[in-house]
């Protein structure tokens, strides 16, 4: 028979402690070493993290050391239902979701900025176009989680460098407007001796509509009256893009 001691009984009061809120374990100003512990509950559930976990178990392991976790991950989902959206939520925003607590505000808000920097090769800047793939990386990172289309233009040396980023117009969630005197005016005082320009497709959809063909040719005969080459037309939709060289409408 195994006898149970005073220091036993104690133990196992240690051990059935509850976790600290996370409002609780926000660092005082004064100490900025005190780190949040890492709790056993989630290392419980999460043993290995991959593309079989779904959103909520991805964002319950982000902020899984709350009492209300669930909850606040369903209040998360609730008002941002696609992943994405979280890359566009200001931490002041966040801040006002009531079960998420202000250090799972800034741990959301640092991983929706850690996204936004992953789409970019090696974490720099696109310093040079050497195919659709640079260029849809670009517009990619830059347009994560946003609900209208962003019309960029890219001005390239003769090496492809890039010499300057030019975001021409914001459209509503379906289209953007573009001219062409927008798109080629500040490529010509940048000095590029080509461009490649590209948009995205808030829907996911990279496959052109008929408004980009038409956009894509006009530019292209802009172009070569300008002197200024139009050597690409990129759309990208989510985690796909396509080339308009490519489909051969350039």
């Amino acid at each position: 028979m195994t006898t149970i001691t005073s220091s036993t009984v104690s133990t196992k009061a240690k051990r059935l402690q509850p976790l600290p809120a996370v409002g609780a374990m926000r660092p005082d100003a004064s100490d900025a070493t005190v780190q949040p512990p890492c709790t056993e509950a989630v290392r419980d559930v999460v043993q290995s993290v991959g593309d079989w976990m779904s959103d909520h178990a991805l964002l319950a392991a982000l902020v899984g050391d709350a009492h209300s976790a669930d909850q606040a991950v369903a209040e998360l989902l609730e008002r941002y239902p696609r992943l994405s959206l979280l890359c566009t939520a200001p931490l002041r925003e966040l801040d006002t979701i009531p079960h998420l607590g202000p250090l799972g505000a800034l741990r959301v808000a640092a991983a929706a900025e850690l996204a936004k920097r992953l789409a970019l090769p090696d974490d720099r800047p696109v310093d040079s176009v050497r195919g659709p793939e640079q260029a849809a990386a670009f517009i990619r990172a830059r347009t994560i989680g946003e609900t209208r289309e962003h019309f960029f233009t890219l001005h390239l040396d003769n090496r492809n460098h890039v010499r300057g980023v030019d975001l021409v117009s914001i459209g509503d969630h379906a289209s953007t407007l573009v001219h062409p005197r927008e798109v080629f005016r500040n490529a010509i005082r940048s000095g590029a001796v080509a461009i490649v320009v590209g948009h995205n497709h808030p829907s996911g959809d990279a496959e052109p509509s008929a408004e980009d063909i038409a956009v894509t040719r006009r530019l292209h005969e802009a172009g070569k009256i300008m002197g200024v080459p139009v050597l690409d037309h990129v759309i990208v939709g989510g985690a796909n893009h396509t080339s308009m060289r490519q489909k051969g409408y350039l």
